[in-house]
């Protein structure tokens, strides 16, 4: 697999926007904790499933997933600033996640290692089909992929050849929002 060119950090970016100024905001994504909610409900975990947040930027998300689900969550994110904020988060609240820093183009684990992969309102601003095979490569067989991101009203080529290999769940559109679920064969 072709390796991805590093965070060139003395450029602009949404990365470096978000860890050096402070938002006032702990989830980033539109919809709040609620589509986070919604998107757990379209990947039905069982207790204790192996979940990756792909993104997982302040830990928001994973520190939901673990104490509303009972989900054993472990977060990448491109940003170690982001990964130390998440693990202090997760500390505060006594929770056991593991966050890492890794780049979603290459995640840092094995095939076949997690339950579910999930990524909110990021895969957008990547190489969406290369992340989406990231994420499908480390998710077990009969696992799923949940996205949920802001896409184009015509869905991306990436999440097309998705639903093709894939048989899809579930997917919503709302207002340019698209929540997207799909299980890997069996």
């Amino acid at each position: 697999m072709q390796e991805r060119e590093p965070l060139d950090r003395t450029q602009p970016s949404l990365e470096k926007l978000i860890e050096t100024i402070d938002l006032g905001l702990e989830v980033l994504h539109p919809g709040g904790l609620e589509i986070t909610r919604e998107l757990a409900m379209l990947c039905p975990y069982r207790h204790q499933a192996k979940v990756l947040d792909v993104a997982s930027g302040t830990g928001e998300s994973a520190c939901f997933l673990q104490a509303n689900f009972g989900a054993q969550v472990t977060g990448v994110d491109i940003s170690e600033r982001m990964a130390n904020r998440a693990r202090r988060k997760a500390a505060e609240r006594n929770l056991q996640i593991e966050f890492k820093q890794g780049d979603a183009h290459n995640l840092p684990f094995e095939e076949n290692h997690f339950d579910a992969a999930i990524s909110e309102c990021t895969v957008c601003l990547l190489e969406k089909g290369r992340v989406i095979r990231e994420m499908a490569r480390v998710v077990k067989r009969g696992g799923y992929v949940g996205l949920h991101d802001v896409l184009e009203r015509q869905r991306s080529r990436a999440l097309q050849a998705a639903a093709r290999r894939s048989r899809r769940r579930e997917a919503g559109d709302t207002r340019g929002l698209e929540r997207a679920v799909y299980k890997g064969r069996s």
